[in-house]
This record gives structure tokens, C-alpha cells and sequence, in this order.
């Protein structure tokens, strides 16, 4: 199985090359932007540049049980466009999809629900998240997961399973279920009319996840997908 990764990384780097073991042998390759040369008269060099990375990524994708890996959410647009515009239907991971603002312009988020439309899983790094972008881009939430941010190094007591709002089957619904899942909504419609509040928690996630998410949660993860989608 051939994996692309698909980044603004330095190249050398190959995310979790030699660390993660599958049901059948790996090959990694990565695309990145900064194998890109772009004369300086170009504008919106980084843009020209996610592009050119994101057609490379899907010429390598050529092997129909390939996997493309794109890092961030601009990354995972391009890259879902190239797939898209070569006609190759290829399993897609939008790995670290986290956005620092929403603030966009509508045909920006129309073209962003068109390339998201088409990716496979989503991982993010909190619930509220993924309802987020789920409603923001008008996504099937189930195709969010939420990946988790460090291995446990203790054993948790066993308590009540967390609410998550719009998941629970309504027998697993605790009392005031239809409460929590207000004061969720108004926290999300809050978070788009306050463009501060949300600039302010998406420094602190990806301060968290600078400090939590730890390489060994993320092979954890992928080694997961891979053998799901092998039984798939």
C-alpha cells in the first residue's frame, strides 16, 4: 500500500514512516510545499504552491488502494480538488484538520464543503469540533473523529460515558440531555459570531496539541484505520 503525505513539512519528513506496522507492506512518500519553487511575481505564492504539492500528491496516487495523508484543512482542500479534477477516487485521511478562524468568505466555504465533501475521516483534536465543522461545512459528522491527544499512562475509573450532542442513541440519554444540547448549540453559534473568542480557543487547542499529542497516539490511530480499512 502506497501512503502520500500531503503537507507544508519539511521533506524529509514522512510523518510516521518506520513506525507504523499493517496487515501488508507500506511504501510512504511525501509531497510537500516547500519542493516548490514559485517565481515571486506569482500572487498568492503558498496557494500556487499547495496546489502544484497537491497535484504531485495525486500523481503518485496511481496504485487504487493508495491513501492520501493531508495535514491541516488548506492541504486537505487542495488536495481533495487534484483527486477530484483526475478523476481518482482514493481513500482520504485529513489528519490535524483544525482551523484557527472561520472567518472566510461564502465562496471560500462553498468551494471548502465541496472538497470535504469527498474526504473519507476527518480527525480532530476535541468533540466540540467536530459538531463544529460538521454544521460549518455542512459534513457528516461520523466521518469526524475525534483522535486522542496522548496514551494513557493510568488507569481510569470507570465512570458515565461522556455526552456528546446529536450521538447518543436516546435509551444511552441521561436526564437534561436536551439541556446540555442547547447550551452546546449556543456555545457553536457563539463561537461564529465572536470572531476573538474563537481565535483565542483555537491558540489554546493547538497549544494543547503541541504538548499532548504524543507520536505514539497517532501510530495508534492510523495503525487502527489501516487494518479497518483492509477488512473493509
Amino acid at each position: 500500500m502506497d501512503i502520500i503525505n500531503l503537507s507544508e513539512a519539511e521533506p524529509a519528513w514522512n510523518w510516521l514512516h518506520e513506525l507504523t506496522t499493517a496487515p501488508e507492506p507500506l511504501r510512504w512518500r511525501h509531497a510537500t510545499t516547500l519542493e516548490v519553487g514559485v517565481p515571486a511575481w506569482v500572487p498568492k505564492p503558498q496557494s500556487w504552491r499547495r496546489m502544484v504539492a497537491a497535484n504531485r500528491a495525486a500523481t503518485l496516487l496511481a496504485p487504487p488502494s493508495s491513501l492520501l495523508v493531508s495535514h491541516g484543512p488548506r492541504m486537505t482542500m487542495y488536495g481533495s480538488l487534484a483527486l477530484a479534477a483526475r478523476f481518482r477516487a482514493r481513500r482520504h485521511l485529513a489528519y490535524a484538520f483544525n482551523f484557527t478562524t472561520l472567518a472566510m468568505a461564502p465562496s471560500t466555504r462553498r468551494v471548502m464543503h465541496s472538497a470535504f465533501s469527498r474526504v473519507d475521516r476527518f480527525v480532530v483534536f476535541s468533540t466540540m469540533e467536530r459538531r463544529l465543522y460538521a454544521d460549518f461545512f455542512d459534513l457528516d459528522i461520523a466521518s469526524l473523529r475525534h483522535a486522542a491527544l496522548e496514551r494513557a499512562t493510568t488507569r481510569r475509573r470507570p465512570g458515565p460515558r461522556p455526552f456528546v450532542a446529536g450521538r447518543l442513541p436516546l435509551r444511552h440519554r441521561q436526564p437534561g440531555a436536551r439541556r446540555r444540547q442547547r447550551f452546546a448549540r449556543a456555545i457553536v453559534e457563539r463561537l461564529w459570531d465572536d470572531a476573538a473568542l474563537n481565535q483565542r480557543l483555537a491558540e489554546q487547542a493547538q497549544s494543547f496539541a503541541r504538548l499532548k499529542c504524543s507520536e505514539p497516539s497517532a501510530v495508534d490511530y492510523l495503525e487502527a484505520y489501516l487494518k479497518r480499512a483492509q477488512t473493509a
